[in-house]
């Protein structure tokens, strides 16, 4: 139980930071068109939302399935086991 709720929070935790990164990445602004009425000259045209969603989702379970990968194979406990002894 406990290995699908740490596999839930790499999950979550690598989506939404490659979200965060893919966000600002090809988005189409209204700059070359006039003053656009009701709406703030930054927003963007076209965020292509869709598609980043589906690539975000794609690499955060590429992740998460190398996480659930490495703990199978011990070397995730190995790292860990490495930091506590580091601590006083």
């Amino acid at each position: 139980m406990i290995v699908i709720a740490e596999a839930l929070l790499v999950f979550t935790v690598t989506w939404w930071i490659a979200l965060f990164i893919s966000l600002p990445i090809n988005v189409e602004m209204n700059e070359t068109e006039g003053p656009v009425v009701g709406c703030a000259s930054s927003a963007p045209k076209r965020a292509h939302l869709a598609i980043k969603a589906l690539i975000v989702t794609a690499i955060a379970s590429l992740m998460t399935c190398l996480y659930c990968y490495f703990k199978y194979k011990g070397y995730v406990d190995k790292v860990f086991a490495v930091l506590y002894d580091l601590a006083p």
